[in-house]
């Protein structure tokens, strides 16, 4: 199983261009031999107050998610046919990362 990572400025486009519902859990199994895994916003700037709270103060541009897949069919699609989201690449060294 191939994992691609992309960027998307508008999730439900992406989500009708996929055949995915809006409601859908963050991990989705679309039964075509893909699985995404919606990440959502991810913090640009932080800052940490007195007391050690850290707070976003400002977000990455558009929201982030990973498409796992089998079959270079599914690979060629991803790669090249989607238009709702630009693939990222290479995937980040910390994928496992705290949602705000």
């Amino acid at each position: 199983m191939d994992a691609l990572y992309f960027n998307t400025k508008n999730r439900d486009a992406l989500f009708e261009e996929l055949g995915i519902p809006l409601d859908a859990p963050t991990i989705f199994d679309s039964g075509r031999d893909w699985v995404i895994q919606w990440i959502g916003k991810l913090p640009l700037v932080t800052e940490m107050d007195e007391d050690g709270v850290e707070t976003v103060t400002e977000w990455q541009e558009g929201e982030f998610f990973n498409i796992y897949l089998k079959g270079q069919r599914n690979m060629d699609y991803f790669t090249t046919g989607v238009n709702q989201a630009v693939q990222i690449l290479p995937e980040p060294k910390t994928p496992m990362i705290t949602l705000f």
